[in-house]
């Protein structure tokens, strides 16, 4: 039976990249126009669940954990920031052995003000490669609850 696809918009709240800015994590900054928001719709596998007790707000408890999504992919570049606050994103080699994750949280509790939002991204970085899953993260069967969907099964 074929599955039912919808499309989904994520959000994530200009005052968060501001904060990131804040901190000077301007490189993440350029990760997340040029690999983030580009990116999602080419994700190879999606997990849900991290195998971690996390405090959200969304749960109210440290069960946050459990409906969080994590969007993998192998992106053919990384990007970083150069030239300073003028500057611009340019590409660079992409870290050996490695997968780009997004971690993105259902919006449950948020629906009323954000009725469009399906869900927040939280949080994007880059993480070792499984040797048995391409384009998956390290040890996956243990980090997360399930494996949702793989783009091509």
């Amino acid at each position: 039976m074929p599955r039912t696809v919808r499309e989904a918009q994520f959000g994530m709240l200009a005052v968060d990249l501001q904060r990131y800015g804040a901190r000077g994590q301007i490189t993440a900054i350029a990760q997340f126009y040029e690999l983030v928001i580009p990116g999602l719709i080419l994700t190879r596998h999606i997990f849900k669940g991290l195998e971690r007790p996390l405090y959200c707000d969304d749960s109210e408890s440290m069960q946050g954990d459990e409906g969080k999504l994590v969007y993998t992919r192998k992106p053919a570049f990384d990007f970083e920031w150069t030239g300073g606050p003028e500057g611009h994103p340019m590409r660079r080699e992409v870290p050996a052995g490695k997968v780009f994750a997004v971690i993105i949280s259902p919006n449950t509790r948020h629906k009323e003000p954000f009725p469009e939002v399906a869900g927040w991204i939280h949080h994007w970085n880059w993480v070792d490669e499984d040797a048995g899953l391409a384009e998956a993260p390290i040890h996956w069967v243990d980090r997360y609850t399930e494996k949702l969907w793989t783009r091509g099964e």
